[in-house]
């Protein structure tokens, strides 16, 4: 029985049914070994579909079509609201298109391995110290591998996101000379989030990647 199940709620819906889940990367022990398939148990699936716009409206339209069979009395409004949605997130989409599409590099470094449906969107490749799991503690083989990476890739920002301990991402930045910034994967908004709502966080993290890309 899953989780969604268990809930009791009669109205549901399973975001992962209308944009399936991807592996998610590699555990920090798996990369060290240099194992690319590691179990489910280490890496599972990536939940951060949201981070690609385009998922965001997918997921907008599966939404509207179950609010709209539990009160069809409000079913029009519901479809105009969707149609206001889905242009704000195509716009973003298109922001994210023209932003990124001439940068230095299109590698980036980022605490939390968070972001790979936006750097697969985007033609960007992520790296991160951790993994999936932000709690993960990266050992000294792996942050050597990433202050390897970062000279390789001319890397200027390390970035790090609001919810968890900023710590690591700046002694690695320190030791390198680097700057840092946040990249949110807007799992929480808090009064240090660089915006209120989805699509302000969103821009805002554009502007830090085209910034800490070189981005034209």
């Amino acid at each position: 029985m899953t989780t969604i199940d268990q809930s009791g709620n009669k109205h549901v819906l399973d975001t992962a049914s209308v944009v399936p889940l991807q592996a998610a990367p590699p555990g920090l022990e798996a990369e060290e070994k240099g194992d690319a398939n590691a179990d489910a148990d280490h890496s599972g699936l990536d939940p951060h579909v949201w981070l690609d716009p385009l998922n965001m409206i997918t997921i907008a339209d599966a939404m509207t079509d179950r609010l709209a069979a539990a009160r069809p009395d409000e079913a029009a409004q519901f479809r105009t609201n969707l149609a206001s949605l889905t242009a704000s997130l195509k716009n973003l989409d298109g922001d994210y298109r023209t932003g990124l599409a001439r940068c230095s590099t299109t590698t980036f470094i980022t605490t939390h391995a968070a972001f790979a449906y936006m750097a697969r969107e985007y033609g960007l490749t992520q790296i991160g110290i951790t993994g999936i799991d932000p709690d993960e503690q990266p050992s000294p083989a792996r942050i050597a591998a990433i202050q390897a990476a970062a000279k390789q890739h001319k890397i200027t920002t390390i970035f790090y996101e609001t919810l968890v301990s900023p710590a690591v991402a700046k002694s690695i930045a320190g030791d390198l000379g680097l700057r840092t910034d946040v990249l949110d994967p807007i799992e929480g908004i808090t009064p240090q989030s660089r915006g209120t709502d989805y699509l302000a966080i969103m821009q805002s993290n554009l502007t830090a990647l085209r910034t800490a890309n070189g981005c034209s």
